[in-house]
């Protein structure tokens, strides 16, 4: 409420009489501090089942000091669609115009429903309705949770019966004939039936073995689960590893094909250089400042070969020759170069005689450049 209203009576306590379906649940007395005047509201709950359309009531107005000021004034709540268990008129306000009035009450006169049947109430002395006890109060709080779980989720209060009525575990209120809540449609029987204890704890131990039971299903499954994670990524792992061996496999193969070819190029290259050395001749003269010096290499076949070789002397005219007969010789190299290696360690340096790339001479194989140096 804002500031326009001040708050004077509240009506907190539920009454009812044993012969009306309606529970007058609360009600208020405020002032309004714009026009001066009273304002009374009630919050009514249908507790029967059918659909309410109109309910006259009488109003008492008292003074401060509980003197009645007017009595059974009557008021009509109009135009209503009241559903069973639904709370109503709390948005009717009602003004009083005697300024004394600090008290007020209320009588339930007679009820239209949505079908046009009209229920007339006898006078009878309102009760106030019993007080609730809450489900933790009465079972505590573990047997509380386990009956919200068998009965109703929303559980609040222990159901009862009182004269004519039964109050829900919901908190409504209905005719002691209804079989279920109008309100949140939880059955009479069971609400009663499941404040036995014994059956809350048989039920709770079933429970926990059942929520025992989930709980190592779950570990379970999830054990089998990362099981067969494990199994895939193995799976996974293991055909990886397989493909790069055969990636690694066909990669040493090609390599090893090339090196084969290049192995068998440089066996045909040496062979074809062996078959054009037989029977050749070759011949070389190196000029010095003091002498001449000639290599004549004779290649008799594909093994041996035999060397001549003289150094003149210019300034005394004199020569020296050597001649080695049957010397072992091989070609060396393939396909990025071919050199002949001559076995000559007797008389000279054995390294390979190196032809070079020029071919003025010889052409049609090495060239005619090559050194070759007596032992010292």
């Amino acid at each position: 409420m804002n500031n326009r209203y001040s708050r004077i009576f509240t009506i907190n306590n539920a009454f009812y009489a044993p012969n009306c379906p309606i529970i007058i649940s609360s009600g208020a007395l405020s002032k309004d501090n714009k026009l001066g005047n009273f304002v009374a509201q009630f919050k009514f709950l249908n507790a029967s089942t059918k659909t309410i359309k109109e309910v006259a009531v009488e109003i008492s107005y008292y003074d401060a000091s509980k003197n009645l000021l007017e009595a059974a004034v009557p008021f009509t709540y109009s135009n209503l669609e009241a559903s069973p268990g639904e709370l109503f008129g709390q948005k009717t306000p009602i003004t009083i115009l005697n300024p004394a009035t600090r008290i007020i009450s209320t009588k339930i006169k007679n009820i239209v429903f949505l079908s046009g049947e009209k229920l007339i109430i006898e006078e009878q002395e309102l009760k106030p309705v019993p007080q609730k006890q809450e489900l933790p109060d009465f079972l505590g709080k573990e047997l509380a949770i386990q009956y919200a779980k068998d009965v109703y989720k929303d559980s609040k209060y222990v159901p009862m019966v009182f004269d004519g009525f039964w109050s829900c575990t919901c908190g409504s209120i209905n005719q002691i004939g209804d079989s279920c809540c109008n309100s949140c449609r939880t059955k009479k029987d069971k609400q009663f039936l499941g404040l036995d204890r014994n059956l809350l704890v048989k039920n709770k131990i079933k429970a926990e073995e059942e929520e025992q039971k989930k709980i190592a299903e779950k570990k379970e499954k999830q054990r089998l689960a990362e099981i067969e994670q494990q199994k895939l990524q193995e799976e996974k792992e293991k055909a990886q590893k397989k493909k790069k061996t055969v990636t690694i496999t066909i990669s040493a193969s090609i390599l090893l094909v090339v090196i084969a070819t290049f192995l068998l190029i440089g066996a045909i290259m040496r062979s074809h250089t062996l078959e054009l050395l037989v029977d050749r001749e070759y011949e070389d003269t190196i000029y010095s400042s003091d002498e001449v010096r000639n290599l004549k290499i004779t290649f008799i076949n594909k093994n041996t070969c035999s060397i001549h070789y003289s150094v003149k002397y210019k300034y005394s005219g004199n020569v020296d020759e050597y001649n080695i007969e049957n010397i072992k010789y091989s070609v060396i190299g393939g396909l990025f170069g071919i050199k002949i290696k001559i076995d000559c360690n007797e008389y000279f340096v054995d390294e390979p005689f190196d032809f070079g790339k020029n071919y003025e001479d010889k052409p049609e194989l090495f060239g005619n450049r090559f050194s070759l140096l007596p032992n010292e």
